[in-house]
């Protein structure tokens, strides 16, 4: 994996631009974007998130709740395993924006 210094989050525009998001929950959304790798599922666990975020566990789990109770993002959910979280939107993906 590349040092923390040369990644970078790619929040699709259709997230940033949206009013019912708070801007922990836009960049949650582009945190699992970033350790998804464009294959559309990641399991980074609530506490990497914060960390790499400069966020609380808290608020990365109220973040995450909204993500999925607005269907941008789904949870799976294993017994002593983090999370597995599929990205539901799949709009504005580098890949389609790009012609």
């Amino acid at each position: 994996m590349a040092p923390a210094s040369a990644l970078f989050l790619n929040i699709p525009l259709e997230i940033s631009q949206r009013d019912d998001l708070t801007p922990a929950e836009k960049i949650t959304f582009g945190c699992l974007m970033m350790h998804s790798l464009n294959k559309w599922e990641c399991w980074p666990g609530q506490e990497t998130i914060a960390r790499e975020l400069c966020l609380s566990t808290a608020t990365v789990k109220r973040s995450l709740k909204k993500l999925s109770g607005i269907g941008l993002i789904g949870v799976i959910r294993k017994q002593r395993r983090p999370a597995t979280y599929v990205i539901l939107s799949r709009k504005s993906t580098p890949s389609d924006t790009r012609s």
